[in-house]
């Protein structure tokens, strides 16, 4: 057979693997940047020092097809993994062969560096452990002699020195370090290099939901600063410490938690917060004679604040502070556990007799979420906001009948206790005049600790000390109970949020309205959809004068603030 007709039957057979022009050229000369077709790729192989003109063979997904001498690109193959095996060159040790994945398109080069055979040699073993990762790994000889290889291998025939190896990635599994050992005449050089699995260790911030944050510490100078609940992986076994930061409204555990890692095991480090201590229960009150409204001369008065005497003749009981997000939070689970209301993600609403909206939580404003049957809170000791007039009245309600108390309230008609508040059984909303009357806790002036000197933002030092307004709060609420009590011991009645009372609006109600100087409950017209009811306290958004002891505003039955909240008042029986 001839020359030319083997040629044909060897080209044959590498066009049926796939292969396209397999092209052999000296002296290194690499052609264009890439194949010209985008499926191909380029391989160059460059044996040194090139004056060896070293043999050597190209496999391509196990079988052989290439072999040739020197610096060759080969051009058009098919994307893949190849490997590329060093031949034999007297006097000199060849490398070890070198796999490679190419993708489509890319070109790679295969350099194999010889080093000379000197009068001692000896052999290099490499053994990363597991056997079972294949970890990869380079192994360098002084003269720029680079190896690469995966798993366990033996090279012979190589010169005496140090030589340096480092250990490649592989995920999941901590990388040894690097080291460099000396390889002695006639000897065998083993280098070993251990894989650890690495760890998960796991953040659990409780109550679900709060944002405290932790320092997490631990081997090889971890340092790791977070927030809420988070899983790290790929760490090391070893000792780790947690250190538990601040969270808004909660106390954070108070000493370091220590645990040790085992090898590829997960540890979980639980912080248990705690709601921040507030004052919490009712103060009393006594009946008594006041003066309510204010004076023509007090800085800041606005209409509809008219000053005459009322007398009361119940004691009574008001709340210490405004209601919180955690309060409003544990009643509404249980009145949703006791179908007393619906809710989806954006609202809540009435079911006992009504279906009035009583809480918006489709906006940023409100701290409250409802998911899969659970209420849950951001900022449990701030006040509850965006509540509607229907939402407070219900949640007294709700006390009341935990309480075996008669409710206050009338879903129906939404009057409480047939317009006699003052001898309703059951929780409710303060009347305006006993709001004013618990605000004022026997003061004259225009807060409850004295004068008004600043009308706006810029800082009243009276008020400052016992008040929450747009020129302390940052213009967000805050946690209640966090300045001075007024002298009855009730806290944010100037303040924090505006506060739903029983009283519906009336312009000149304490002017000519029936009994408002004897036990006033307000106008008694019938309760419609817009309704408006008295907002007494002033809120974080708004200056000084309007967190006066006298300041009025009103706002209809079903408003949703996002300053608004409230607070519970019981007649004493």
């Amino acid at each position: 057979m001839s020359q030319s007709s083997v040629l044909r039957i060897v080209m044959a057979v590498l066009l049926s693997l796939g292969f396209g022009t397999l092209m052999s050229c000296g002296g290194g000369d690499d052609g264009p940047s890439g194949p010209s077709d985008p499926t191909l790729v380029r391989v160059i192989v460059d044996p040194n020092p090139n004056s060896l003109n070293a043999p050597w063979t190209v496999t391509y997904m196990g079988r052989t097809v290439h072999t040739g001498n020197g610096d060759t690109t080969l051009n058009d193959l098919p994307a893949g993994e190849y490997t590329v095996t060093w031949g034999a060159v007297s006097g000199w040790s060849a490398p070890v062969e070198d796999t490679e994945t190419i993708a489509a398109g890319d070109t790679h080069t295969f350099l194999g560096t010889y080093i000379e055979i000197g009068g001692n040699l000896g052999t290099v073993v490499v053994d990363p452990e597991p056997d079972s990762l294949d970890a990869p790994w380079t192994l360098t000889f002084p003269g720029r002699f680079i190896y690469h290889g995966n798993g366990d291998s033996t090279i012979v025939d190589h010169p005496t020195g140090p030589y340096r190896i480092t250990w490649g990635e592989v995920a999941g599994w901590d990388t040894p370090e690097e080291v460099i050992e000396t390889l002695e005449g006639g000897a065998t050089l083993t280098i070993t290099g251990t894989y650890t699995e690495l760890g998960v260790i796991h953040i659990d911030l409780n109550p679900d939901g709060i944002e405290g944050s932790w320092h997490l510490t631990g081997p090889d100078r971890l340092d790791l600063w977070g927030q809420g609940d988070s899983v790290v992986t790929d760490v090391p076994e070893g000792e780790y410490t947690t250190t538990w930061g601040p969270a808004v409204d909660y106390q954070a555990p108070a000493y370091p938690e220590t645990q040790t890692l085992a090898e590829g095991s997960s540890i979980t480090f639980t912080g248990s917060y705690s709601e921040n201590a507030y004052p919490t229960g009712f103060v009393d009150i006594d009946v008594g004679i006041f003066t309510m409204g204010s004076p023509d001369d007090e800085p800041g008065r606005i209409l509809h604040e008219w000053e005459h005497q009322v007398e009361l003749t119940h004691n009574f009981q008001i709340q210490k502070t405004e209601v919180t997000n955690g309060q409003y939070r544990d009643a509404l689970q249980w009145a949703y556990d006791n179908g007393y209301i619906t809710a989806n993600p954006d609202s809540v609403f009435d079911n006992y007799r009504s279906n009035q909206v009583l809480l918006r939580m489709n906006s940023s404003a409100c701290d409250i979420d409802f998911a899969d049957g659970v209420f849950t809170c951001r900022w449990p000791a701030h006040p509850v906001r965006m509540v509607s007039w229907y939402g407070s009245v219900s949640y007294c309600d709700w006390l009341s009948i935990q309480a075996s108390m008669t409710p206050a309230y009338d879903h129906s008609t939404w009057v409480c206790n047939n317009h006699s508040p003052y001898t309703a059984q059951g929780y409710r909303l303060p009347t305006e005049a006993e709001w004013e009357y618990a605000c004022r806790s026997g003061s004259t002036t225009a807060f409850s600790n004295g004068p008004i000197t600043v009308l706006g933002c810029d800082g009243d030092p009276v008020l400052d000390q016992i008040g929450w307004y747009c020129g302390n709060s940052g213009l967000y609420p805050n946690t209640v109970g966090g300045l001075n009590p007024n002298a009855w011991g009730i806290y944010d009645m100037h303040g924090n949020v505006w506060e739903w009372v029983n009283d519906q609006w009336a312009d000149n109600y304490y002017v000519n309205g029936p009994d408002a100087n004897y036990n006033p409950v307000g106008p008694t017209e019938e309760v419609g959809p817009y309704t408006s009811f008295v907002l007494r306290s002033g809120g974080i958004q708004n200056g000084a004068a309007a967190h006066r002891s006298a300041s009025r505003s009103a706002a209809q039955i079903y408003g949703t603030v996002y300053s608004w909240g409230f607070r519970v008042a019981r007649t004493m029986q």
